[in-house]
């Protein structure tokens, strides 16, 4: 069940994946609009003068979708908007009423007090859980069940509000709850060899496209019932390759082909050869052998979003829900060793991180990983369910799945965060209870700050239920240093959900608070430079507390100094510690001083198919399609005023209004 909370300010909605904010300076509850025209869990009914929406939204007024590419005039009539967020949410108004955007947001003025009505929707949160033997054809199985219940088999299943999360997986006698679907939900076949690895690369193709998988093939093959496809793919990585070309095919067509009510119809990035109107009306078979028969739409296609690298062994199958319900790719691991560390370390060693005359003085051995070179194929985040610490990649596990599960359970009206100083020479990071603390003037934000911590202390801080634990101190192979010792984290029962050890070599620390509990942290693989270390950690700090996923926080923080992989992300790469404004974005900035080349990339990892509001040319367009525009100084300027963005400008981030300000 979603939670909200209203006040004189608006209304916020509380979800398993984030929080909406509906803003107003003068709300009033009590009063309706009347109904909403489709079912929804809860709504909340008021008035305001106006309201300021996340951007990503569309409205429909009495005769049909209205452009926002300007300010408009609504007249008498009723208006509905639907936001595309992670809460489904819809508003109910009559006009007449004023439309404009300003920053990220969408502004509704009303002539004096106008009536709204908020309607929110979301998924249940615990799926059920299916159990199959401990066999390839028992995964093969739970695949073909996870495909069933993912929702309708038109072009709408692209989109992520269509698709429930896939039933969890345990091993045992078969048993299928009487919940889950037992038809088969469309004319779809595949039939992969015995074996884990081909399972693993068939499982996000078959669970979109609603197979029935079965194992015993000597090659992999897909039939299509009622047409005269069928196709065999070669056995092993080419598979995975094969597989994941066809899923990138299938589902961005259906997300250009599908229809939602009170959303415009999408823009391919370039031209198709196929009509989508008439792709739209197809099967799912059908649609699968026009995708076939089209293999030159590659080009045109976005970005896949996130690649996961999995071990084929039968444990991983229970991690194959989290991965589909992300619509993660799935490949196999392949790597190298990485060489040529020794001698930059040793060079660097007098400037690194230490405690020679600190308040804890740091004489034992700091804790180093071996790095991989990970072979990466498509995808703008990776992961790796694998042996091996590779670098540039997040290392994952299912227990992180289950964490962040769990914690969806534990909806906090506000957001608590600790911040733990036991470094006294680390006070340039000091200021990131301060940028925590800065959301809380549109988020409700609790900071504390611990200072010197003992073991105890600090046990007790990461053992509570708090969202985030940012660390900053030493770590030793025995664990994080305390005024009494180093504390290690194996064994601790981890409330926290998220947290960032800033400390050298606190790798080991982080895979332990995550299988003690935690769904996502950022560590470090080996000694870190003391202003590295503040430049990431404060810059993390913002990121992540304005929506970012933790990957995408990290990987941007860690762009601003030399060493940058040396910081890494533990856990589920896709995790969001704070909602965003709208979507997490970055402004990329080429050229000045007159004309600048701007490109707006969406960074969410998360929301395969969800959409977003182009800023420049006010269409509609999928996550993972960058806009591009040429600006003015002045128009740089104005696009950037009122927008909390970071801008990559010069291989440095900035941050919008600071930005716009320094290019005057």
């Amino acid at each position: 069940m979603v939670e909200w909370a209203t006040s004189s300010k608006g209304v916020r909605v509380f979800g398993h994946e984030g929080s909406v904010a509906i803003e107003a300076d003068d709300w009033q509850s009590g009063r309706t609009s009347g109904a909403l025209p489709e079912p929804v869990d809860a709504t909340v009914s008021g008035s305001a003068s106006r309201l300021a929406l996340p951007a990503v939204a569309d409205v429909l007024g009495p005769d049909g979708p209205l452009s926002r590419t300007t300010p408009t005039r609504l007249p008498e009539g009723e208006y509905l908007v639907r936001l595309d967020t992670p809460v489904e949410t819809l508003l109910r108004f009559r006009g007449p009423a004023h439309l404009s955007t300003a920053g990220d947001r969408l502004v509704v003025d009303f002539d004096g007090h106008g009536d709204v009505t908020v309607g929110i929707h979301e998924e249940g949160h615990r799926p059920p859980t299916v159990r199959v033997p401990a066999t390839p054809a028992g995964v093969a199985a739970a695949v073909t069940t996870a495909g069933r219940t993912a929702g309708p088999t038109g072009p709408e299943r692209s989109h992520p509000a269509a698709r429930a999360h896939p039933p969890l997986v345990t091993f045992g006698d078969p048993h299928v709850p009487a919940s889950v679907p037992s038809d088969p939900v469309s004319n779809v076949e595949l039939s992969v060899p015995a074996d884990y690895a081909s399972l693993f690369a068939a499982a996000p193709l078959a669970y979109y496209l609603g197979a029935e998988v079965t194992v015993g093939a000597a090659r992999p093959t897909l039939r299509l019932t009622g047409t005269d496809t069928v196709r065999s793919f070669p056995r092993g990585s080419a598979f995975a390759d094969a597989a994941a070309r066809l899923l990138r095919r299938v589902f961005f067509l259906d997300c250009y082909a599908r229809e939602t009510p009170g959303e415009e119809q999408l823009r391919p990035p370039g031209e198709l050869p196929l009509d989508l109107d008439r792709y739209a009306d197809r099967s799912m078979a059908d649609r699968v052998a026009a995708a076939l028969a089209f293999p030159e739409v590659d080009a045109v296609l976005p970005e896949w979003h996130l690649t996961t690298y999995v071990e084929p062994t039968g444990e991983h199958a229970r991690a194959l829900p989290y991965l589909l319900d992300r619509l993660s790719l799935c490949h196999p691991p392949s790597a190298s060793d990485m060489d040529g560390q020794a001698l930059l370390e040793r060079t660097l060693d007098d400037f690194y991180r230490g405690y020679a005359e600190g308040r804890f003085r740091a004489g034992g051995e700091v804790a180093t990983a071996d790095r991989l070179d990970p072979d990466l194929r498509d995808g703008r985040v990776h992961a790796w369910l694998a042996d091996g610490i590779p670098v540039s990649v997040a290392k994952t596990s299912t227990r992180a799945y289950e964490n962040c599960l769990d914690h969806g359970e534990r909806r906090p009206d506000r957001l608590r965060i600790d911040v733990v100083l036991n470094d006294t020479e680390m006070m340039e990071e000091r200021p990131v209870a301060d940028i925590y603390r800065r959301r809380a003037a549109d988020l409700p934000v609790d900071v504390t700050v611990h200072e010197s911590l003992s073991r105890a202390g600090l046990a007790d801080v990461f053992e509570s239920e708090t969202d985030l634990v940012h660390y900053v101190g030493h770590c030793e192979v025995a664990g994080l240093q305390c005024t009494d010792g180093s504390l290690s984290t194996a064994g601790l029962d981890v409330g926290a959900r998220t947290f960032f050890l800033n400390a050298c070599g606190s790798f080991r620390e982080g895979l332990s608070l995550v299988e003690g509990g935690a769904g996502a942290g950022a560590v470090t693989l080996t000694r870190v430079l003391n202003d590295h270390a503040a430049t990431v950690g404060t810059t993390f700090a913002r990121l992540l507390v304005n929506g970012f996923g933790i990957e995408r926080a990290l990987s941007l923080a860690r762009r601003q100094i030399l060493m940058g992989q040396d910081y890494a992300v533990v856990g589920d790469p896709t995790y969001s510690f704070a909602p965003a404004h709208g979507e997490p974005a970055v402004v990329h900035v080429e050229g000045g001083p007159e004309t600048f080349d701007v490109r707006y990339e969406v960074v969410t990892a998360r929301t395969a198919g969800r959409t977003y509001r182009d800023p420049f040319a006010g269409c509609r367009r999928l996550h993972g399609t960058d806009s591009e525009t040429q600006l003015s100084a002045d128009g740089l300027r104005a696009f950037l005023r009122g927008r909390e963005l970071p801008v990559m400008y010069r291989g440095d981030l900035h941050w919008a209004p600071t930005f716009a300000h320094r290019s005057r």
